[in-house]
């Protein structure tokens, strides 16, 4: 089970850490693994995002449309696409009506930075999500009253 101890204190433990037994007994309290499913299958964007639709019932082909990147899309999304930009997959994610918590999973997942709230474009992102405003349009019209790249104009 993993604990609810700040960051900081997990780093103060792990450096009093002092055979592989104690480490892991941290592991096994401490950690989650972003990298596998509960089968310790390898866990994809791919994976993640189709389980997200399913669980949303949002059509693949809506989420697409929605997230302004037609035929790239499909391929990010089949997985043979690797290397998705951050960019696109914020774009899926808002497509897929993804909260908060979820979009930072599947930014983990995606090896792309999480969103910051201290970067005024990601806390523009951050707030179109947090309010269920789940339209790139709408999100690049607000980045763009505040001088900032749309979605999609960084590569």
């Amino acid at each position: 089970m993993i604990s609810d101890k700040r960051t900081s204190g997990l780093l103060g433990q792990l450096g009093n850490i002092k055979n592989d037994e104690e480490f892991e007994k941290y592991i096994s309290e401490n950690t989650f693994n972003n990298y596998s499913d509960d089968k310790n299958n390898a866990l994809t964007f791919s994976a993640y995002y189709n389980s997200i639709l399913a669980e949303k019932s949002i059509p693949l082909k809506n989420a697409i449309k929605e997230s302004g990147l037609p035929d790239y899309a499909y391929q990010i999304v089949n997985g043979t696409r690797s290397n998705p930009s951050r960019e696109k997959i914020i774009c899926l994610c808002i497509a897929a009506h993804m909260n908060i918590t979820e979009t930072k999973r599947a930014l983990e997942i995606a090896q792309a930075g999480i969103l910051y709230p201290k970067n005024i474009r990601d806390a523009i992102i951050i707030k179109h999500i947090n309010t269920d405003d789940f339209s790139v349009m709408n999100i690049n019209c607000d980045l763009d009253k505040h001088g900032l790249p749309c979605l999609n104009d960084i590569k």
